[in-house]
């Protein structure tokens, strides 16, 4: 049966008052937003309203009505609101905030642009490579890569030192200069490396056997343990006092899922949920993820910040990773603004459930800088990149 339209006016208008109660309930946030990024600040606000509602029933009223069902609006989520009540009969509203789906579309377009570079064909998304050593000697390999589409070619700070990130960008910026082709380069910040070690039995082979039900030891670097049982400890300190009774541990990628069954602040019993029958071994060295744990050391390490002159030389984007916290942002972008050297915008990478809960704040403490407009054609070869 057709829904009553004044029925659907009634809800889409209770709707639309919440999303400017909550862009009223955050004007000193939205305040403290760079003033060009403020209308994408309110629609996340209003988003966010707009997701947190029920629309199930909602959704199918618009559906049988003939009118939009809000599922795609996240771009224009006030200015959809107001539309599909406009069709509904009512007043027409004064958008004083927010953009319609073609003015969000251009400034998408753009904005990705700014941040990616130029492509050359409009239907392929953005090509991401992450560079391994020998590239750093081998040009041509570049070059061919840029021919066959890079637009982004990544540097992970985690691996090799800056002789070998140095040479990479010197073969990216030549490569560009030669075939006038556009390409960013992308400096991932490593983060925290928190990686396995064995420090009880397997210790000498630097593996442990696991199996599916059975039970082993994750220990604070340091502590005491029997070299007779099972016990892997971990690279970062402290990580074991932040476990709780239930928190999963994954390791090697999430190949390997374990959960906390009791932890005493130095050691902690971890039952195995998950392994893959074709590879039963845990070995050093493999990386570790803590999911459901709010983790008290900082996500951006001395080895990052020590990294940033660098950057700011050859670098047009930087990535920060295992990001957790809006001061954490705040902390990284006021050191990109200090000293000599570009500011870089900054790509953040959500890979916490911390991240995850806190992303609206995030992005809000990320919208304070400035957009980055000046990065929209590619740069002329600077100091750093003489070939």
């Amino acid at each position: 049966m057709m829904p009553e339209w004044s029925v659907l006016r009634e809800t889409l208008a209770n709707l639309r008052q919440k999303m400017l109660a909550t862009e009223t309930e955050h004007r000193a946030a939205l305040r403290l937003v760079c003033r060009p990024q403020r209308k994408s600040a309110a629609n996340l606000l209003h988003y966010l309203t707009l997701r947190r509602e029920d629309l199930r029933d909602l959704q199918l009223d618009l559906h049988d009505a003939g009118l939009s069902s809000l599922a795609s609006s996240e771009s224009h989520a006030l200015f959809q609101v107001e539309a599909v009540l406009e069709r509904l009969g009512a007043a027409p509203s004064r958008r004083s905030t927010g953009y319609d789906y073609p003015a969000a579309s251009r400034l998408l377009s753009q904005r990705a642009t700014s941040l990616f570079g130029i492509k050359r064909n409009l239907n392929i998304p953005h090509v991401m490579v992450t560079f391994d050593h020998p590239l750093a000697d081998d040009y041509e390999a570049v070059k061919a890569l840029l021919e066959a589409g890079m637009n982004v070619a990544r540097i992970n700070c985690a691996h090799d030192k800056e002789p070998v990130w140095r040479r990479m960008a010197e073969n990216i910026r030549k490569a560009t200069r030669i075939t006038g082709l556009p390409c960013k380069i992308y400096m991932d910040l490593a983060g925290p490396k928190i990686r396995t070690v064995i420090l009880g039995k397997g210790k000498r082979k630097g593996r442990i056997k696991l199996k599916k039900g059975e039970r082993f030891v994750l220990a604070e670097p340091g502590t005491d343990v029997d070299k007779t049982k099972k016990i892997a400890g971990c690279t970062q300190p402290g990580v074991v006092k932040d476990l709780r009774n239930g928190d999963r541990v994954l390791f090697d990628d999430g190949l390997i899922e374990t959960v906390v069954e009791k932890t005493d602040g130095k050691t902690a019993q971890l039952f195995v949920r998950r392994i893959p029958s074709e590879k039963t071994k845990l070995k050093a060295e493999k990386g570790i993820n803590f999911p459901d744990t709010e983790l008290s050391f900082r996500s951006l390490t001395d080895f990052d910040k020590g990294v940033l002159p660098f950057a700011k030389q050859y670098a047009d984007v930087v990535g920060f990773s295992f990001v957790r916290h809006p001061d954490e942002v705040a902390e990284l972008q006021t050191l990109l603004r200090s000293g000599k050297g570009r500011r870089l915008p900054i790509v953040l990478k959500i890979e916490t459930l911390d991240a995850v809960q806190k992303l609206p704040a995030l992005m809000l403490q990320g919208m304070q800088e400035p957009l980055f407009w000046r990065y929209d054609r590619p740069r002329r070869p600077g100091r750093g990149d003489r070939v």
